[in-house]
């Protein structure tokens, strides 16, 4: 068995198929020049075998797949003002892909969001029946990134904040019923400002906030969290005098958001 490169919109990357090369092109592949035969003057017994050989869906191995230092740009113009969306860093590395529905894939990803947190997953998936094991880090991502949806919903400037987690994402597939998920994770988000643009006041902040041990199943439907810990709380919420409060100004309508 030789190696042979597999080219797909400009990537490229070696895999062991047996005497074929295969060339994507804008996503499309060109798929008759598997079948096509070298010698029209065969025997019989070719013939049987050739049939046969068709007959047996194609396997491709990818041995090593490597991508490194990559990056992409999104603007979400949903919003305003519009979001821009940069994945800096992006390294992917995975190992023995196979399009066998039992194989096991391996993945490792990680990439910065925006220039500031970075994000990796590392873990194992299985196409069928679906089965995923994965490792989520996040680690200080910036919760100002996210102004642009906030400003949907609350007149509400976030002027500091780092989030973070560490979790494991359990996915099982079983014939006959629901995808069952299980989510377990550590989070901490520090250091949080949000301002108030109505007053121009410092609404909600605090200097660490602190989940542990959440824990998500939903074959069983539960929703578990062991400890919640926040530490320097402050918040600005004010009701007058005609028993209104200050939380009204700050929401955004469902009405004015159409």
């Amino acid at each position: 068995m030789a190696n042979f490169p597999v080219a797909y919109c400009g990537l490229k990357i070696i895999t062991s198929l047996r005497s074929v090369s295969l060339i994507f092109s804008e996503g499309a592949i060109n798929y008759q020049s598997l079948f096509a035969l070298k010698n029209t003057n065969t025997t019989e017994a070719e013939i049987d075998n050739n049939k046969q050989a068709k007959q047996k869906p194609w396997n491709i191995l990818v041995n090593d797949l490597a991508i490194n230092n990559y990056s992409l740009n999104f603007t979400d113009k949903t919003v305003t003002p519009a979001a821009q969306i940069d994945l800096t860093s992006i390294n992917i590395k995975s190992s023995q892909l196979s399009t066998e529905k039992s194989a096991i894939l391996p993945l490792n990803l990680d990439f910065v969001f925006n220039g500031t947190g970075k994000i990796s997953l590392a873990g194992k998936t299985r196409l069928k029946p679906l089965s995923s094991q994965i490792d989520l880090t996040i680690k200080d991502l910036a919760l100002k990134e996210f102004q642009p949806c906030v400003n949907k919903f609350a007149r509400l400037d976030i002027v500091s904040g780092l989030f973070n987690i560490k979790a494991n994402i359990n996915l099982q597939e079983k014939q006959g019923k629901p995808l069952a998920i299980i989510f377990k994770a550590d989070s901490h988000i520090d250091n949080v400002i949000t301002r108030d643009k109505v007053s121009n006041n410092d609404f909600i902040k605090w200097k660490k906030l602190n989940i542990s041990k959440i824990n998500v199943n939903t074959t069983a439907n539960s929703y578990n969290i062991d400890t919640i810990k926040l530490d320097k709380l402050y918040s600005r919420v004010l009701i007058r005098k005609d028993k209104s409060i200050n939380i009204n100004d700050i929401l955004i309508s469902a009405k004015n958001n159409r």
